[in-house]
């Protein structure tokens, strides 16, 4: 038995061709050889470049957070859309840029607990934040460490 060879690429005008012979329809020339197409396959060296930390490279550490998260206007801009949400899922508490510039850790709980029960509404409420929201997060896949706020720092 012998395996089956590809014979050339299709084309649309191979495909109208007046010749209704196998060589027509799969794109051979007359003299029978095979038209040569190049490989799909990706070169070995843009392989090697691909390459994850699973093939045996070390990581240096958990990956960093490339968002800007000290410019004032990003801050800004996500503060919006956090209200945004929150007033728009029936967030029972208020929300204002101002409270959510620098919010209180009561406030920050109320807020991560909403947001963590759109996940899962039956999860329960917390009892110790500084513990459970960074286990949350690795459940959710969250790429990035967790870095809990310093005691009296707000959130």
């Amino acid at each position: 038995m012998s395996r089956r060879q590809t014979l050339g690429t299709l084309s649309p005008s191979n495909m109208r061709s007046s010749n209704n012979g196998p060589a027509a329809r799969v794109g051979v020339k007359e003299s029978g050889m095979a038209k040569a197409r190049k490989s799909m396959a990706p070169m070995a060296d843009s392989i090697e470049s691909r390459r994850s930390s699973v093939h045996g490279h070390k990581s240096s550490g958990p990956r960093q957070d490339p968002r800007p998260l000290t410019d004032k206007s990003y801050q800004a801009n996500c503060i919006r859309s956090l209200i945004t949400y929150l007033s728009s899922h029936g967030y029972p508490g208020q929300v204002s840029p101002k409270s959510l510039s620098s919010p209180t850790a009561k406030d920050f709980t109320l807020i991560a607990q909403f947001l963590f029960q759109q996940f899962d509404p039956h999860m329960k409420s917390f009892t110790k934040i500084e513990d459970e929201i960074p286990t949350l997060f690795k459940r959710l896949n969250y790429p990035f460490q967790w870095a809990a706020p310093i005691h009296g720092q707000p959130y």
